[in-house]
């Protein structure tokens, strides 16, 4: 399992539900027992950063394609990195890379400064799916690595987000534990979480070198433009958590 790569575990919720509280905010899932959520918020809160994942880390899951798309990235463009934990991997890409940046974590590890220019952002303490699309702004590459796709609640939220920022001909570059998330279809059975979203994001390109855990994809114009809401009916507080979700 991944060794929580860290943000949306190490931040998904470590610091968050002291805001949460404060805020009054609870999460309401009709279908999925109390006890479950309790224990997926408390692993969320006591887990510590773990992650030392640099931009090689990256490569090596998304192979050549993923950096071809980051070295081709001009002024004008953005690299998104979702769940962005420490920054290590936008750092390494500071050094050489002429894109802007963009990284995004619910609570920053200590020591880490949420320090933003014009050109390189950080945005803390929201949620992903909280954050509004043209904050986030047009989007050429994105990566997640057990990120928010593979921590959220609702992944299909934190999916329909990286569609709606990511450009026509970007590429969303994804990694999680395949056999931690499964669907249940109301017509193709009981799916795994890539093969899933390779059959409800069809027509989109994907990178059939990619092997799992990983996932990459290019965004066409003839590529559907959302995933449908799921219900989820299973969660269980893991690394990352196990979910299964119902079509609606």
């Amino acid at each position: 399992m991944a060794a929580v790569s860290y943000i949306w575990l190490g931040l998904l919720l470590a610091m968050a539900t002291p805001r949460l509280a404060a805020e009054g905010t609870t999460f309401v899932e009709p279908f999925v027992c109390a006890d479950s959520l309790a224990q997926w918020q408390h692993m969320m809160e006591n887990n510590r950063f773990k992650t030392k994942a640099n931009l090689a880390t990256y490569a090596d899951k998304w192979l050549s394609g993923f950096t071809d798309d980051l070295d081709a990235l001009g002024p004008d463009d953005q690299y998104f990195d979702s769940g962005s934990g420490a920054g290590i991997a936008l750092s390494d890409y500071r050094r050489k890379g002429k894109a802007k940046t963009l990284g995004v974590v619910l609570v920053l590890p200590d020591g880490v400064s949420n320090q933003s220019s014009p050109r390189h952002r950080v945005l803390d303490r929201r949620f992903l799916e909280e954050i509004d699309e043209k904050e986030i702004g047009p989007t050429k590459v994105l990566s997640d690595f057990y990120g928010p796709a593979a921590y959220a609640l609702h992944f299909e939220r934190v999916i329909n987000k990286y569609l709606a920022v990511v450009v026509e001909g970007g590429t969303i570059n994804l990694v999680f534990d395949n056999y931690a998330t499964y669907i249940n279809t109301k017509d193709a059975g009981r799916l795994s979480l890539i093969d899933y979203l390779k059959l409800r994001l069809k027509g989109h390109e994907f990178d059939e070198s990619v092997p799992a855990p990983g996932l990459r994809f290019r965004v066409t114009k003839q590529g559907p433009k959302k995933l449908r809401p799921l219900i989820l009916k299973k969660l269980a507080s893991d690394t990352p958590p196990y979910r299964e979700y119902d079509e609606e």
